[in-house]
């Protein structure tokens, strides 16, 4: 790995394929973090501009991308830019993230960094009515805390937490596989983390989501799915929503498939004159619910028929949902979605010949 921090400019340089928790460790030890620091260690910095990463700093920081100061691409025909936000290369800069490599790929990119304390303190709420817990989240957003998350664990159940740096800790916690971070979500009101656990608190039990399920297990799915006469389909979704409408997906998700639990995670939109075109948040804040699930029912689906129905709501909603998911859009309605006209123009000038995928074949037809 190759990287240089510059406290001046709050910034560090890092190359493409660096995975994010040999950045974290090079970076703790000069006391500082990138701003956003997706929650599993082997995503990749160029990985996450390309596509989209969260995190629990994004109800300030945004998404990766939003971090990024300065971009070095190599194009499919082999030449190396460098896009900034006010050079001749500015409509690469804002037009690569969420390109999934159709556009080239990151070579180095320069990112915002955060300073950093040696702990986390960390706050649960816990709360039954939905409304309630969105609305706390929108006021935690806006208050002084360093990290912002949530947890959905079914109806009735709806868990808060908010963090803040600090420099010493009555106690400090520690998790792994078994305890897992989320079980403590239930049984704790307060907890004490070094930081670099709390950046992969999630990383350590990904398996969240299904394990208090059962889900995880292939054979016990496969059992009850034939004792019960249910047919089942694995959706795998992260789904960005306008902060106004949140209640309305969070309530679709528990009624017409019954989710849980879903990782829930405030997401600062676009800055003026900052537009994304290839993954736009033109509202102020959004929430970000990730969830993966096997929703089991009497009658057989049409293969990607869960996924069409959180697309559906999605676009209804005025949300936009990451592509590293299934995606089952008609070329028509990907092409409002995810910039069409802005993709086109990109893609002719950075890549005439045609020699990286096309987007919609890439994370559609799975070309």
């Amino acid at each position: 790995m190759r990287a240089i921090a510059s406290e001046a400019e709050g910034c560090m340089d890092v190359e493409g394929c660096c995975s994010f928790d040999a950045l974290v460790a090079w970076a703790l030890p000069r006391g500082v973090m990138p701003a956003v620091v997706p929650p599993l260690k082997k995503v990749t910095v160029g990985g996450a501009i390309a596509g989209v990463g969260v995190a629990a700093t994004s109800f300030r920081q945004g998404l990766v991308h939003h971090a990024m100061r300065e971009l070095e691409v190599r194009l499919p025909g082999g030449e190396v830019v460098t896009c900034t936000p006010d050079n001749a290369h500015r409509d690469l800069f804002f037009g690569f993230p969420n390109s999934h490599g159709c556009l080239g790929q990151a070579q180095r990119v320069r990112l915002a960094t955060l300073p950093v304390r040696p702990f986390v303190h960390v706050r649960h709420g816990h709360y039954r009515d939905p409304q309630a817990f969105l609305a706390a989240l929108a006021r935690v957003c806006a208050n002084d805390a360093d990290f912002v998350d949530g947890m959905a664990f079914g109806t009735g159940e709806y868990v808060l937490s908010a963090a803040r740096f600090a420099d010493d800790v009555p106690w400090r916690s520690s998790y792994g596989v078994e305890p897992a971070y989320w079980q403590s979500l239930r049984e704790r009101d307060e907890d004490y983390l070094a930081t670099g656990d709390w950046l992969w608190r999630w990383d350590t039990d990904w398996s969240w989501y299904s394990r208090q399920f059962g889900a995880q297990r292939s054979l016990l799915r496969r059992v009850l799915g034939r004792w019960r006469g249910q047919h089942r389909e694995s959706v795998v979704q992260d789904v960005d929503i306008p902060l106004a409408r949140a209640g309305e997906f969070l309530g679709f998700l528990q009624r017409a498939l019954g989710t849980a639990p879903i990782w829930v995670c405030p997401v600062h939109g676009d800055r003026p004159g900052d537009r994304f075109p290839l993954y736009s948040l033109a509202q102020p804040l959004y929430v970000s619910f990730g969830f993966r699930d096997v929703p089991q029912v009497r009658e057989p689906q049409e293969a990607g028929g869960f996924d069409r129905l959180v697309e559906e709501e999605a676009r209804r909603l005025g949300g936009i949902k990451a592509l590293h998911a299934g995606s089952h859009f008609t070329p028509g309605e990907f092409d409002g979605a995810y910039g069409g006209g802005a993709y086109r123009a990109l893609k002719a000038r950075y890549d005439p010949q045609g020699r990286a995928p096309e987007l919609y074949d890439k994370c559609v037809a799975r070309a």
